[in-house]
């Protein structure tokens, strides 16, 4: 009986001691921020702090910190994550990110930041007169004209035919008006020219002087005159236009609102002279391109010009907008349009339209291809706005066709459209002359874009 007894106290033990023992797991690494998930800095930048806690980890190698974008700098990476904002130039705000992690665990950090302070205001808004009466040309001086019904006024000026002035704008001499060297006789309009010379009367005297909103006719009145009595001084026949070039001097015609020297040859210089009857000549800086805007000024000797040597051009001018276009001989100037917008549909493989659209000037062109377009491109090649022997179908749909001129709508009568492809767009030159006999030569170069509410988008060569 003892030794049953035995056996049994002894069995307990012999179970215990046939028990597995569970390994020991290992710690879970863990990772969190604990510094504030958004932060904002001013304008002026700064620096800043990203802390954290990092359990169980074996050593700091593995972690990383990173910015979404260059303005933000990441300094050091340790036991806390040092960063530099740099200052905002922006005259908007900014957002980005940066993003700590270590192996697969991370955590974000917004960055925010202040635009720049918008700067003041100049003290001098709107139109102006400056010259010797405003303490010699002194721009904090300027006599400041008021906008009455549709020409900035500046009344009761004492003027002496030794005193000269021009019109600025805001202070500046960045956008300023003169005139054309012709000495000013009282309740007469003279041409307001960007960048012209500086305006005299002829007679000592005290006048109401105005420039029109359209900012290119001035008036010199006797006190209290209206400027609708003013007399025209803009006959051709008063202020006579000029090229000189390789020792030639050539008198400038009025074309269609344009003055225009024909057959005009370059010396070696390559450059040339605008000049006028009253003996002021004008430049411009730089090298100017052909069928391309070259804006003048006073107080250049000449504009030279990238062309070749013994070759014959035709030279425009416009007047309004002191402007210079060189063109091979024949041709017309491109004029210089800022497009808002440039669209374009594919109604089918032969069959496009094209929207060219400016505040000034919209065109509105629907036209077929003489191949089938691959992918939408519009094919290259010249566009017929009648049809043409052999042309292969490249013409315009014209009575799908038309062009607005400030508002004013008109049919194409005649002309092309060049279509060449550029990377990611179009070089595309349009030349045609409306139902009223208007020429119009522009050009565009760049993508075009879809109309959401037409046909297939047209897309842009690679």
């Amino acid at each position: 009986m003892k030794h049953i007894l035995s056996l049994l106290l002894a069995l307990p033990l012999l179970f215990v001691s046939c028990e597995e023992t569970t390994p020991e797991q290992p710690d879970v690494v863990t990772f969190k921020l604990t510094s504030a998930a958004n932060v904002s800095f001013a304008a002026e930048g700064g620096e800043g702090v990203i802390t954290y806690e990092l359990t169980n980890a074996t050593d700091l190698t593995p972690l990383n910190a990173e910015a979404a974008d260059a303005w933000v700098t990441i300094n050091t990476v340790g036991a806390e994550i040092a960063y530099s904002v740099a200052a905002n130039a922006l005259n908007e705000a900014r957002t980005t990110t940066i993003v700590v992690s270590y192996n697969d665990l991370s955590g974000e950090v917004t960055i925010k930041q202040e635009a720049a302070a918008v700067a003041p205001k100049p003290s001098i808004e709107g139109w102006g007169i400056v010259g010797s009466i405003t303490n010699n040309w002194d721009l904090q001086s300027v006599i400041i004209m008021p906008l009455e019904n549709g020409y900035y006024a500046a009344k009761g000026i004492e003027l002496t035919a030794t005193d000269s002035f021009k019109f600025v704008k805001d202070g500046s001499y960045s956008d300023n008006r003169g005139g054309t060297g012709l000495a000013a006789e009282v309740n007469y309009s003279y041409n307001a020219m960007k960048g012209g010379s500086d305006i005299r009367v002829k007679e000592d005297g005290r006048y109401d002087i105005y420039l029109n909103e359209g900012l290119n006719t001035y008036y010199i009145m006797g006190e209290g005159v209206d400027p609708k009595d003013a007399t025209s001084s803009t006959k051709p026949s008063e202020v006579e236009w000029y090229i000189i070039a390789n020792d030639t001097k050539t008198k400038m015609t009025s074309q269609n609102k344009l003055l225009v020297a024909q057959d005009v040859v370059f010396g070696e210089d390559m450059s040339f002279k605008l000049t006028n009857s009253n003996d002021y000549i004008y430049g411009a800086e730089g090298i100017g391109e052909l069928n391309t805007a070259i804006a003048v000024t006073s107080g250049k000797d000449a504009i030279a010009i990238n062309g070749v040597v013994g070759t014959k051009y035709d030279i425009y001018f416009n007047q309004a907008d002191s402007l210079i276009y060189v063109v091979e001989d024949g041709q017309k100037p491109i004029e210089d349009i800022k497009w808002s917008r440039i669209e374009g549909v594919a109604f089918d493989t032969r069959n496009f339209a094209l929207f060219f659209i400016s505040q000034k000037l919209i065109l509105n062109f629907d036209f077929n291809c003489g191949v089938d377009a691959v992918n939408a491109v519009i094919p290259e090649g010249t566009y017929y706005v009648k049809a043409h022997d052999g042309d292969n179908g490249y013409n315009f749909n014209t009575e799908y066709c038309n062009v607005k001129v400030n508002g004013v709508e008109q049919l194409i009568h005649e002309g092309t459209m060049v279509v060449s492809h550029i990377s990611g767009g179009y070089d595309i030159i349009v030349d045609v002359t409306t139902s009223l006999l208007e020429n119009i030569r522009v050009r565009y170069t760049g993508p075009v874009v879809g109309n959401p509410n037409m046909g297939r988008y047209v897309t842009n060569p690679e």
